[in-house]
């Protein structure tokens, strides 16, 4: 019995580490440096810029966060731009969290 118990405890805490690996896997989140055009990618019913996207020179797309910094990036549309920020991957999709930036010339 008490080893039946043993094993049963075991089995559950694999288990929830197993679970607690795929829950968080895709999640981590990475600081780093993109360099790139930032793109419109959704307007208003006034026609202003909502959503940006960064396009960087090996054909990544970035997704800008729409927070404060992020918005700085709204007026920037077909401009070059290098972009520190924390970058998420959310069902195949890559998120960055404006950090700073600087427009390149």
């Amino acid at each position: 019995m008490k080893r039946n118990r043993n094993f049963l405890i075991a089995v559950l805490c694999a288990f929830a580490c197993v679970s607690l690996f795929s829950a968080t896997a895709g999640l981590a989140a990475v600081e780093m440096s993109i360099t790139g055009t930032v793109y419109a990618d959704d307007w208003d019913a006034k026609d202003n810029v909502i959503a940006v996207v960064i396009e960087t020179a090996d054909g990544e797309f970035y997704n800008v966060s729409d927070d404060a910094k992020g918005k700085e990036l709204f007026k920037l549309v077909d401009k070059n731009v290098k972009v520190t920020g924390v970058v998420e991957d959310t069902d195949g999709e890559k998120i960055i969290t404006v950090i700073a930036y600087e427009v390149m010339e």
